[in-house]
């Protein structure tokens, strides 16, 4: 399956058939179908043709595995553009170092580390967040300090949250649910106080080093709306993993959702 995102850009492309090197330039929108003809397949009537389909990445893990950005099947060998964002989402108690869970996840970053050029490795954590799982460092701390990588905590502890006018979830809910409000109105307030304005914080913390690809590990929850973010600024976004969670888990072992 191919793995593209909006506002793709150039992207460097090799016919495996006449070994023509060239790029293709198309804006990228989901669902939608393009087809890429190699300007050097003469050997083909018209030109060697080949649809690429924009999906929601539901697949990516598995291509990551076969061999990451082949997706054409021994066609075409696509390369991934350098400000790209690869996103992870998960369980936050998976990303606390100590846990039980975190060894499977630990293996999961460093598969991807292994495939993908990282500048950087950020995570929706902080130092505050670490303490309340007992913890003074996270799974991909750890792994950025072996690989001598960037590492960068993203997510506001509660003074800066308080400064930023960052409302906490768990306010929004209790007060919603006192007030009769119906679910989808509270699902709306947490969006517009709660989740938009800690997301665009993330964002700002992603692009201040300016250290690129990305790799940014975050909620379950957040994966879609803040790949939304990325893509209005014009960056490639790859969903890698949209609920992370261990092959094999107990529900003891399920770390709870809410925010850090």
């Amino acid at each position: 399956m191919a793995t593209f995102t909006e506002e793709a850009g150039h992207w460097p492309c090799k016919c495996n058939d006449c070994g023509h090197e060239f790029h293709v330039v198309i804006r990228l929108i989901r669902e939608r179908k393009y087809r890429v003809t190699c300007p050097g397949s003469a050997h083909v009537a018209g030109g060697l043709s080949m649809v690429v389909s924009q999906s929601v990445f539901d697949d990516q893990l598995e291509q990551t595995r076969k061999g990451l950005f082949d997706p054409y099947a021994g066609m075409f060998r696509l390369s991934p553009p350098d400000h790209a964002v690869y996103l992870i989402g998960t369980s936050h108690g998976y990303q606390v170092e100590g846990q039980a869970p975190a060894g499977a996840f630990s293996g999961l970053i460093g598969s991807y580390l292994d495939s993908v050029p990282v500048g950087l490795i950020a995570e929706e954590m902080s130092l505050e967040g670490l303490a309340r799982h007992g913890a003074v460092a996270s799974v991909c701390k750890r792994l950025a300090e072996s690989r001598g990588l960037l590492h960068r905590y993203c997510d506001p502890d509660m003074a800066t949250r308080s400064s930023h006018g960052i409302q906490a979830l768990e306010p929004i809910i209790l007060q919603g649910q006192r007030s009769g409000l119906s679910d989808e109105e509270i699902a709306r307030q947490v969006r517009e106080l709660a989740y938009d304005p800690r997301e665009q914080y993330w964002l700002a913390q992603l692009l201040e080093p300016d250290r690129w690809p990305i790799l940014f590990v975050c909620g379950a929850d957040h994966v879609d709306s803040f790949a939304e973010k990325v893509r209005a600024l014009g960056r490639p976004v790859m969903i890698l993993e949209r609920d992370w969670a261990p092959p094999v888990a107990s529900p003891s072992a399920q770390p709870n959702r809410l925010a850090p």
